[in-house]
């Protein structure tokens, strides 16, 4: 997130989770089981938790059979019935490179969390758990939330929301002389030069795509599960034609013209699909090849320096 001053922004999942995806987002948030690489482990421990819901730190059984209550009672307690388990909202605290110069070696821990759990009071849903990560190029905050109401009803967040989400959480780091992030678009209406704001340096590239393949990562799990139902819905209405025209019945070309509406949605998801996979994967190779390049500057730093050392013992 270059933008040339010190910047906070935060980026809330547009699209509902489901459980799996919960059960995803858990095991990189509290850093259970195996890690990508850009994970530096050995400063694991230096990661910290800000708030944790009863239950949510489980482990085994104990924690399966507890989700599985949670789960149930969110799912009963929501107003609209609907299929599925889309139950849960993550969200994703991110600093520019300024911001991460101003703070320094301060941690900002109590400001995350004010944020994090104003949205929480202001939406009426629960805050599940919230990190911090510090064994990445750059600290952030990851958090899990409730998005059923105690009511029954849900939060929905339109692209209005969503801003609205950004100017809340510069609100809140104001105090540490850090801003709400502003867009790319914005930022070149402004007048920024392009090369500023579309290019970024391989130290910039190192610090951002780590998160932004946390973010792609949760989006295409998204994308799946929105596939695996649009796929499903079409094989119902597939199957309800086919019985129509046995029968003779009257509704076989309302029927079909449902068929060509989730036909049409699905294509529509795959392409979507197809897309985030393709982004995924050229934002992990980019990763792996700048983590080869360093590798062999450093190896060869350590070469010169091995040899420089035989020199002067010469």
């Amino acid at each position: 997130m270059a933008t040339g001053f010190a910047a906070v922004s935060i980026r809330v999942s547009d699209e509902v989770l489901t459980r799996r995806q919960l059960v995803g987002s858990r095991m990189h948030d509290l850093r259970l089981g195996a890690q990508p690489p850009y994970v530096d482990q050995a400063r694991s421990k230096d990661n910290s938790v800000l708030a944790m819901a009863a239950g949510f730190d489980k482990r085994g059984m104990a924690w399966t059979r507890f989700l599985d209550k949670h789960t149930e009672k969110l799912a009963d307690r929501r107003v609209k019935k609907t299929s599925g388990d889309r139950l849960y909202r993550a969200a994703i605290i991110t600093f520019s490179h300024e911001a991460q110069a101003l703070l320094g070696a301060e941690h900002p821990d109590t400001t995350a969390k004010a944020a994090l759990e104003d949205y929480a009071q202001r939406h009426g849903v629960a805050l599940l758990w919230a990190v911090a990560h510090r064994d990445e190029s750059a600290i952030h905050y990851h958090a899990m939330f409730e998005n059923i109401r105690e009511d029954g009803t849900s939060v929905t967040l339109k692209r209005v929301d969503l801003k609205r989400e950004q100017d809340i959480l510069g609100e809140h780091f104001a105090h540490l002389g850090i801003k709400r992030g502003i867009t790319k678009v914005a930022r070149l209406k402004a007048g920024a030069p392009t090369s500023e704001v579309l290019n970024r340096s391989v130290k910039q590239l190192h610090e951002d795509l780590p998160m932004e393949i946390d973010a792609a990562q949760l989006k295409l799990a998204a994308l799946q599960t929105k596939a695996a139902t649009a796929a499903e819905r079409l094989a119902v209405a597939e199957a309800k034609v086919a019985a129509a025209e046995l029968s003779g019945s009257d509704v076989v070309s309302k029927l079909a013209a449902r068929v060509l509406t989730y036909e049409r949605r699905l294509a529509e998801t795959q392409s979507q699909l197809r897309d985030v996979e393709i982004a995924l994967k050229a934002k992990s190779a980019l990763l792996d090849e700048i983590g080869a390049r360093e590798q062999a500057v450093q190896a060869k730093e350590i070469e010169q320096a091995e040899r420089d050392a035989l020199t002067l013992e010469a």
